[in-house]
């Protein structure tokens, strides 16, 4: 028979179990402490949180300047190649003879002319809408430099708003003069902080705004008188007779496109002379190196 094994008090009570010791990190090498954030990314702050504001800068417009000029000369050509056409075409009408024996070929002459002239018309709108485009963006640069180049100066309206001055109706014949001018005043070299010619602007701008304000008056004076003069069409009446109102149509049409086309030249040779000369001066006035 076995013998019963002796229990001791310690066997009795649960030992804790034993975990191996830890090991100890290794040390870091210490070229990881030379530069800590070298090749860290630090995230820039948000706009307004404490970040400081973007320091405004000369924005160049020799360059656009110049692309608007040409814009402009090119639309001023179709608008003449345009008001050529309609004389042309009021020329071949009027020397149609409907007894004649070539009246086929002188109606298909005029037919080409219309055409030519349509086209023509479409080009003069795009070239024309091209320069308007450059001009607004010209204005806005222009006058970001303007605040810069004069900074004590007060200018009726904020830089975002200038280009919208030129495009809100009625008020842009009187807005547009404003704007010109006190970039003009700012931009020119011993104009900061005075007056130019004893006004706000110079002469070049004023005389570009009375043309405006002359060649808007003639245009719809034109209107008005042509549409006066233009008899609505009888279509009882005979071939003759359509034919006279048609060629008194093609006439004043051709008369008010060539008035149109007179006043179009002027404003737009002042104000090609005024966006020229601005640019020479904010360009001679940025220091080396800001643009």
């Amino acid at each position: 028979m076995s013998q019963p094994v002796p229990v001791t008090p310690n066997q009795l009570v649960p030992q804790p179990r034993s975990y191996p010791s830890p090991v100890p990190y290794p040390a870091p090498h210490p070229a990881a402490y030379l530069a800590p954030h070298a090749a860290a990314k630090v995230p820039c702050p948000a706009p307004g949180l404490g970040s400081a504001p973007a320091r405004p800068r000369f924005r160049d417009v020799r360059v656009l300047g110049r692309v608007t000029v040409a814009l402009g000369g090119v639309g001023l050509l179709a608008y003449l190649a345009t008001v050529v056409a309609a004389w042309r075409t009021y020329g071949i009408l009027h020397g149609v003879d409907l007894r004649g024996p070539d009246v086929l070929g002188q109606v298909r002459a005029m037919q080409a002319s219309a055409v030519v002239q349509v086209l023509l018309s479409v080009t003069t709108l795009l070239a024309l809408l091209c320069a308007g485009v450059s001009l607004l963006i010209w204005v806005w640069r222009a006058r970001g430099n303007a605040e810069l180049i004069d900074p004590g100066r007060r200018f009726q309206f904020s830089v975002g708003f200038t280009p919208w001055s030129f495009l809100v109706p009625v008020a842009n014949v009187w807005w547009s003069r404003r704007v010109l001018g006190e970039i003009w005043a700012a931009s020119r070299p011993n104009g900061p902080g005075g007056l130019v010619d004893g006004r706000a602007d110079g002469q070049l701008v004023r005389a570009w705004w009375l043309c405006q304000l002359g060649s808007v008056g003639l245009n719809l004076l034109a209107t008005i008188v042509t549409s006066a003069a233009t008899p609505e069409p009888d279509p009882v009446a005979g071939g003759a007779a359509l034919l006279a109102q048609l060629l008194l149509e093609l006439r004043n049409n051709a008369l008010t496109s060539t008035i149109q086309l007179g006043t179009s030249v002027t404003t737009s040779v002042l104000l090609g002379a005024i966006v020229l000369r601005i640019s020479r001066w904010q360009s001679d006035s940025v220091p080396a190196g800001e643009l």
